[in-house]
Formats: structure tokens, C-alpha cells, sequence
């Protein structure tokens, strides 16, 4: 497997923090190895934005590949409808099964406790994909 420039580079930052502040990346770093290993997909092909301290936006075509890992690290993600039409807000479980748990209206926000290794997909009404993300810390995201 090959890992990221991106990854090893936030590997050596964490050296250089705090302990407070390295043991808060050194469990995203976890959370980052962990998607590597069950997502499927592996770091170079699964990650399509960069990586932030908030979250972790994967590409649609890892649905199917990933699931949920038992989680012990609690964040809320806030998510806010910015498109003109509803999208749905699906769960993936520890099976990689979806669960629809939201649909939002154009313009409504809906937040959600959720660990960590819990992705989630947001659909169109159509059922096309448009974006699956994992949290590493409480997060506004916004669907556009």
C-alpha cells in the first residue's frame, strides 16, 4: 500500500505538537488507517479533498467498500442543505449496509451525534451519490 504525501506529512507534523494536541491527531491518524484498511480502496485512490482537521471527504465510488467501525470518539456533524433540491442523509452501518436516518429539505440543517469511524453518504433524490464523508471532529459541512 502506498501512503499519501499528504498522510506522511501530517505523520511528522504530529511529532512536532504538543502532547494534548499530539494525542488529538494521533487518533486521527488512527481513524485515517483505519479507513485505509476497511475502506478497500487504500489512501492514493480513496481521499478526494485534502485532508482537514475536521473532516474527510471520500469519493462516492468507496460506497460498497466501507462500513462503520464500533466507534469510542463521539463528534456532532452539523450538515446544511445549500442545494435546490432535498437529499437524503444515509448512515453506512457495520455491515456497509445504508440506513436512511434524514432527508433535508433545500435550506434545512440537521446535526447528528456520530463517532469518528461512522461514514456518511448524502444522496440526491435521484439516488446519485453526492458525497460520503468521515468526521474527525465536530463539523458544520455544507452540501452544495
Amino acid at each position: 500500500m502506498v501512503i499519501n504525501d499528504k498522510i506522511h506529512a501530517f505523520l511528522f507534523e504530529t511529532l512536532e505538537l504538543d502532547n494534548k494536541e499530539r494525542s488529538r491527531n494521533m487518533k486521527n491518524t488512527i481513524l485515517i488507517f483505519t479507513l485505509i484498511l476497511f475502506g478497500g480502496t487504500g489512501c492514493a485512490t480513496g481521499m478526494k479533498q485534502e485532508l482537514s482537521k475536521s473532516i474527510v471527504e471520500l469519493q462516492c465510488s468507496d460506497v460498497g467498500n466501507i462500513k462503520s467501525i464500533e466507534g469510542t470518539v463521539k463528534y456532532k456533524i452539523d450538515f446544511v442543505n445549500s442545494r435546490d433540491e432535498s437529499v437524503d442523509m444515509f448512515w453506512i452501518n457495520y455491515e456497509g449496509q445504508e440506513e436512511l436516518k434524514q432527508t433535508m429539505l433545500p435550506g434545512d440543517s440537521w446535526g447528528v451525534n456520530t463517532y469518528a469511524t461512522h461514514p456518511w453518504l448524502v444522496r440526491d433524490k435521484s439516488g446519485d451519490c453526492l458525497a460520503l464523508y468521515n468526521s474527525r471532529s465536530s463539523v458544520v459541512v455544507e452540501i452544495n
